[in-house]
């Protein structure tokens, strides 16, 4: 099993109280809608730009790299 880290239970935590999502933890612009897939993607480019990150990077690699690192630190 994989272990969300404290962290990121906290920021979940505070966005929870914030924004009170009534259907999709991450809901869109309409209630009860999920965040879509392409604004995902879009927030995830703004912070690899922000980030000054070269290489191209995708929700599916960064997937990837994250349950490879869990793989490889023995946590699942």
């Amino acid at each position: 099993m994989c272990e969300i880290p404290e962290k990121l239970i906290e920021l979940l935590r505070q966005y929870y109280k914030a924004y009170k999502p009534q259907v999709w933890l991450l809901e869109g612009q309409a209630e009860g809608e999920k965040y879509s897939e392409k604004n995902l993607e879009n927030v995830l480019k703004q912070a690899v730009q922000k980030a000054g990150i070269k290489k191209p990077v995708s929700l599916h690699w960064l997937q990837h790299s994250y349950a490879t690192h869990l793989l490889e630190g023995g946590r699942i």
